[in-house]
């Protein structure tokens, strides 16, 4: 298993990245270190 952390420094950057960061929430040869309040 991979650990993987995203860091963005806007929200505009962090909604461009989501689909992206969806696909290694969703995958499971990753594990996400830390989680965006804004994930629901």
């Amino acid at each position: 298993m991979r650990k993987i952390c995203f860091i963005t420094g806007t929200r505009a950057e962090y909604g461009l990245l989501k689909p992206l960061i969806d696909k290694f929430i969703n995958d499971q040869n990753y594990k996400i270190l830390c989680k965006s309040p804004m994930d629901k």
